[in-house]
């Protein structure tokens, strides 16, 4: 199968939470991000606002929890759910995973289609963490004094 290459994307809809903070968790800070990437609908033939293309929805859900390292204690601090309509030219390869059933599609097309999906969404989920005031979390360096730095280098 040869690179899967959409016309457009389009963020058909998105969903996204942040619990409000009880806690205060003590440094080093553990963050864990999971994510998952589902087909909603399979490929279709549909009349879209660019001609008649072929289309396929496909779902991207993302999950941030932090604990600390001293601590067993897991908090969710951000949720998100995100939808895409990928819209496809006409093209053979492609015109031969129209109503596939999502389970037998080659997983290399799932793969491309969760790239894509992914690429797009890190822009959303960026711009929806500034927006939800979700800390970033940096490692912030120790500081040291000169003498400190100057007996490293020897």
């Amino acid at each position: 199968m040869a690179t899967l290459t959409p016309l457009r994307t389009i963020l058909l809809s998105m969903v996204a939470s942040r619990p409000i903070p009880k806690i205060i968790i003590e440094p080093p800070v553990i963050v864990e991000v999971y994510s998952y990437h589902t087909l909603v609908t399979p490929f279709a033939i549909e009349k879209t606002y660019i001609g008649e293309k072929i289309t396929v929805e496909s779902e991207v859900g993302v999950t941030m929890i932090v604990r600390s390292k001293n601590s067993s204690n897991r908090y969710k601090i951000f949720e998100a759910k995100l939808t895409f309509l990928h819209i496809f030219d006409m093209k053979e390869e492609i015109m031969r995973l129209v109503n596939v059933a999502p389970n037998d599609i080659p997983k290399e097309v799932i793969d491309q289609l969760a790239s894509i999906s992914f690429s797009k969404a890190i822009a959303v989920l960026i711009s929806l963490q500034d927006r939800m005031e979700i800390p970033s979390l940096v490692p912030i360096p120790t500081l040291k004094s000169e003498e400190e730095n100057n007996a490293q280098k020897a």
